[in-house]
């Protein structure tokens, strides 16, 4: 079967979520581009002078964290854990010698590092923490076959080419005779995000996706509002 020609550019984003139709802006999706999502790793030394090595993998899911932490006393879940703005937060519990502690996280995302502190217990013992996120392992550089339904159940296609360099990822999604540049593209563990940018009226609008990939296959959503209220539409990729 022949898939129906693509609408110019401006028509694009109107089709995909119908009309009547308010984009996320540019300057209000700023700060929610961040995304905490991946394996963060860390050194600790001591007062005595001991260093040892820690890492936390994170899920980003809104404001919500969830994830696994890693040191010298084994791993368990964290606990309460939140992002807000650019802050990030969670507590390990612990158990040593038949206490049980509890380890306080708190800091800045700058990028592909954590800037912040570390509370043991009540406060005694406090250290600087200085994480940094470790290059995703997965190779999406290629391309694939996008592919998303509309509204009224027909199929849009168009190809996206992407390209990783560790945790960057960079590209575009093109059909007929239009292209979207994909916008603060992130690989994020098992999963990816980004935006794209379109101008109407003189605005410049932006839409977020982000996706999961399973092998060769990304499966994702892409947010956006209608009336003030948050929609979304699913999304396939698939490699070529």
């Amino acid at each position: 079967m022949k898939t129906k020609p693509f609408l110019p550019l401006a028509c694009f984003i109107t089709i995909l979520i119908a009309f009547p139709i308010t984009l996320f802006s540019a300057e209000a999706d700023k700060a929610a581009s961040l995304n905490v999502s991946g394996l963060w790793k860390w050194s600790v030394t001591t007062q005595d002078g001991q260093s040892f090595d820690s890492s936390v993998a994170l899920k980003q899911e809104a404001e919500k964290l969830t994830g696994t932490y890693k040191g010298r006393l084994g791993e368990s879940a964290i606990e309460d854990g939140k992002f807000s703005g650019s802050t990030v937060s969670f507590k390990v519990t612990r158990k040593r010698d038949d206490q049980t502690f509890t380890i306080k996280y708190e800091g800045k995302v700058e990028g592909d590092r954590i800037k912040g502190s570390v509370v043991i217990g009540d406060g005694d013992r406090t250290f600087e923490w200085n994480a940094k996120r470790e290059p995703s392992k997965l190779d999406l550089t290629g391309t694939w076959k996008w592919s998303m339904l509309r509204q009224n159940g027909e199929k849009m296609e168009a190809t996206m080419k992407l390209k990783a360099d560790g945790e960057k990822l960079t590209g575009s999604i093109a059909g007929g005779e239009w292209t979207v540049e994909l916008e603060n593209g992130r690989v994020l563990g098992d999963g990816i995000a980004f935006q794209t940018t379109i101008e109407r009226d003189g605005q410049k609008f932006v839409a977020k996706s982000k996706g999961k990939i399973t092998g060769d296959i990304i499966k994702g959503t892409v947010e956006f509002l209608v009336d003030g209220e948050a929609r979304t539409r699913e999304w396939e990729a698939q490699r070529q």
